[in-house]
């Protein structure tokens, strides 16, 4: 019982990074937009986060390495400065925290 809780525990901190970082580039995006260095840097501590994630295996790989994809593609966009799509943008990282969120739940088996 103590091993699970103790994963769980490890889980929720790791998502609530993850969350915290969506929700910063989300923010920045939402406020000033010309700010991508500071977008760039909250996709980059997300992507730790999922990382974590994975490795403690709270979320499936197969979502894992859609979402991995998804960030690494946004921030290479940024990095070469290229033109994105912010409502897309931020609708995307909106959604892949929740597919996370719902992914940890089933995953660690919650009801």
């Amino acid at each position: 019982m103590s091993e699970r809780m103790g994963k769980v525990a490890r889980c929720i901190r790791y998502f609530s990074r993850f969350s915290e970082n969506i929700s910063r580039a989300e923010t920045t995006l939402g406020i000033a937009p010309s700010k991508t260095l500071v977008v760039r840097m909250a996709i980059r501590d997300a992507s730790r986060e999922l990382t974590n994630l994975y490795i403690n295996t709270c979320i499936e790989k197969a979502l894992y390495d859609e979402i991995k994809e998804n960030l690494n593609r946004y921030l290479e966009k940024l990095r070469k400065g290229e033109e994105i799509d912010l409502d897309e943008l931020s609708r995307d990282l909106r959604g892949d925290l929740l597919r996370v969120r719902e992914n940890m739940i089933l995953h660690l088996e919650f009801d």
